[in-house]
Parts: structure tokens; sequence; C-alpha cells
């Protein structure tokens, strides 16, 4: 009996994974689904790609701050910090985007596609601590702006 209750569920198990196999291949036959191998340009996606710029922060560091350093490519970014000071939260450079794409765009200086470098920098003393934020982009011609 724990045999033939064995030989059905493989049965039933072979039988829905053909099912599977012909739904795909016919799927795959009539173009509703392509399967192909990925090649490493489809791999990312597309829209902003941030990485963190290399050897920046060693910069910044050897001056004695703290600093996060990226590069964008592919599409604009908005960015800002936020401050919390006695309960009052601000957001410094929050319009930082719009104003660096506004005047790349006024003087016609707009590139194809946006790159540029985003830093935050941190920088201790006096018991207190203070943030700063520089954004840029690079114009046509390879001129940085920001």
């Amino acid at each position: 009996m724990a045999g033939s209750m064995a030989n059905r569920a493989h049965m039933l198990l072979t039988v829905v994974l053909a099912g599977a196999l012909l739904t795909l291949g016919m799927l795959a036959a009539f173009g509703a689904i392509q399967i192909r191998w990925v090649d490493k340009a489809d791999k990312a996606a597309p829209g902003a790609r941030i990485t963190p710029a290399a050897g920046a922060d060693e910069f910044f560091k050897a001056l004695g701050d703290e600093a996060y350093c990226f590069k964008y490519e592919g599409a604009w970014i908005d960015c800002w910090i936020e401050v919390d000071k006695d309960g009052v939260k601000s957001r410094p450079w929050e319009a930082s985007g719009n104003v660096l794409r506004e005047m790349l765009g006024g003087q016609g200086q707009a590139a194809a596609t946006p790159t540029g470098y985003l830093v935050w920098v941190r920088r201790k003393g006096n018991g207190h601590e203070e943030w700063s934020m520089g954004l840029s982009a690079v114009g046509k011609g390879g001129q940085s702006f920001g």
C-alpha cells in the first residue's frame, strides 16, 4: 500500500513537471517569453548608479575630517542632510540638486548622461560637529559644475 502511494505521488509529480516544461516550451515558441543568457550590460539597472569614489575619503581624513564621497551616473540625484538642533528639524541643501540642474540647463551645459560627485563631510570640534555637503555635475566637454 505504501509502495503504491509513493508510486502515485511520483507519477503525479512527473506529470506536473512535464506539464510545466511543456507550457514553458510553448510560451517560448510563441514568443510570449524569451529565454537567453544575460550579458553583463543587461545586469545594470537603468537609472542612477551610485558608487563610492575611491580615495577621496582618505584626502579628507588627512585633514582631520570624516567624509563620504560618491560618484553618480545615469540619472540626476537629489540629496540633503537632515539636522535636528534643539528639537527643530531642518534640511539644509535640500534644493541643491534642483539648483545644479537649473544652472546647467540655463547655461546649456547639461550633459546627455548625468554624471557627478556627492560628498558629505563631518567635522568635529569645540564640543559639536558640523556637516557640509557638496554636489557636482560634469557638463558638456567634461567641465565640472557645482
